[in-house]
C-alpha cells in the first residue's frame, strides 16, 4: 500500500498534465475492473449457499482481504462488527496492562467512541501507550473510521 501511495505521489508530481490524466484514467480503469471482478466473485460464492456465505464472512474478517473488499465497498462486515472484532483481538494486550475497553458507539458516520478503563498504578506514559496502541489497532482494523474517540476513566495514579 505504501509503494502504491509513493507511485501515485510521483505521478501527481509529474509536470505534464496529460501524463497525470492518463495515469489517473489507467488507475481508475484498473480499479473498476478489479472491483467488478471482486463483486462477481462474491456473487458466485453466495450462490454456493451457506458454505459460500461462510466463505464471504471469513474473507470480510481477514485483515488483508477484508480491507481490499472495504476499498471497493464490498466488505460484508459492518463497522460495528469490525470494531468489536478488533477490540476482542486487543483484549489480551489490554488485560496485560490492567486495562479494559468498552465500545460506546460505532456511528453511521464512521465515528467510533470507546471508554478505556485503566487501573494500573504508575506513570502516565503507560496509559498513553495503551491508548495509542489501541488506537493503532483500530485504525488498522477499521481504516474507514472517520474518527476514534477514546474516553479515559480510572487513569493511572
Amino acid at each position: 500500500m505504501q509503494r502504491m501511495g509513493d507511485l501515485i505521489g510521483q505521478i501527481e508530481a509529474t509536470a505534464d498534465p496529460n501524463t497525470r490524466a492518463l495515469a489517473r484514467d489507467l488507475l481508475e480503469s484498473l480499479m473498476a475492473i478489479h472491483g467488478a471482478a471482486l463483486e462477481r466473485i462474491l456473487e458466485i460464492a453466495a450462490e454456493a449457499g451457506e458454505a459460500g456465505q461462510a466463505m464471504i464472512r471469513k474473507c470480510g474478517r481477514d485483515e488483508v482481504v477484508g480491507n481490499l473488499l472495504l476499498l471497493y465497498g464490498l466488505n460484508p462486515e459492518d463497522l460495528h462488527s469490525r470494531v468489536t472484532a478488533a477490540l476482542e483481538k486487543s483484549r489480551c494486550y489490554l488485560e496485560s496492562h490492567a486495562a479494559k475497553v468498552d465500545l460506546v458507539s460505532a456511528g453511521d458516520d464512521g465515528t467510533i467512541t470507546l471508554r478505556l478503563h485503566i487501573t494500573t498504578r504508575g506513570c502516565g506514559s503507560a496509559a498513553a501507550s495503551v491508548k495509542s496502541t489501541l488506537e493503532a489497532a483500530l485504525l488498522n482494523a477499521v481504516p474507514d473510521a472517520t474518527s476514534i474517540v477514546v474516553q479515559e476513566t480510572g487513569a493511572a495514579e
